[in-house]
């Protein structure tokens, strides 16, 4: 969403001017799973009004009001809500919200990631390596990403294997992480699946 009232669209001293950027200052303080649940609301007001019915004229107007930037934007936020266990939602009801976001904007790829970390939460293990998959296939989408972001990929499925103890299968992944680290030189991935690798050793014993 434009930010700037100035464009010549909208004069910044009118009523609605003063309106639009108090809406602004609104919106952008609001939590994630606020603007989803406005969102829906939105969608259910515009199809009500308009007569429109089925998902479709929902989802079109949904689209209007939270761009592509402005989600992968909130799902930025979300992934270091979740990441520090600052999520209020519990895991089922926030999952839900995913689920519709990721209908109203199926191009923001980067909501499987904070899926799979939802799936953690749930101890979801076939969740959590669907989304890691999906999470990864969008970024490794040419031939020069594969081939700098696959020992990652692999990296976090070990890490992923380790959580839920399947620990030498986290340790194959790992020998592979290795390999793939040491033939591109990736020292810093190197020194992290190293590290892995003496945090399973220690737990298994």
């Amino acid at each position: 969403m434009d930010t700037d009232v100035n464009s010549g669209s909208v004069d910044r001293h009118s009523a609605f001017g003063m309106f639009f950027r108090k809406s602004l200052v609104v919106f952008q303080d609001m939590s994630f799973e606020q603007v989803a649940r406005l969102q829906h609301s939105l969608g259910e007001y515009l199809t009500a009004s308009t007569g429109q019915s089925g998902s479709a004229g929902e989802r079109a107007a949904d689209r209007q009001v939270v761009g592509l930037s402005q989600i992968n934007q909130l799902i930025d936020q979300e992934v270091e809500t979740v990441e520090s266990s600052r999520c209020l939602l519990p895991p089922t009801e926030y999952q839900k919200v995913l689920d519709y976001l990721e209908s109203l904007a199926p191009a923001a790829l980067k909501i499987h990631y904070l899926s799979y970390l939802n799936c953690l939460r749930m101890g979801e293990f076939i969740g959590a390596v669907d989304h890691l998959h999906k999470y990864f296939d969008y970024f490794m989408g040419s031939e020069a990403a594969r081939g700098s972001l696959l020992q990652y990929a692999v990296l976090n499925l070990a890490a992923l294997y380790s959580r839920f103890g399947f620990h030498q299968e986290a340790v194959d992944a790992l020998n592979e992480v290795i390999r793939t680290a040491r033939r591109l030189n990736d020292h810093e991935c190197l020194i992290q699946a190293q590290h892995w690798l003496y945090v399973i050793s220690k737990n298994s014993v």
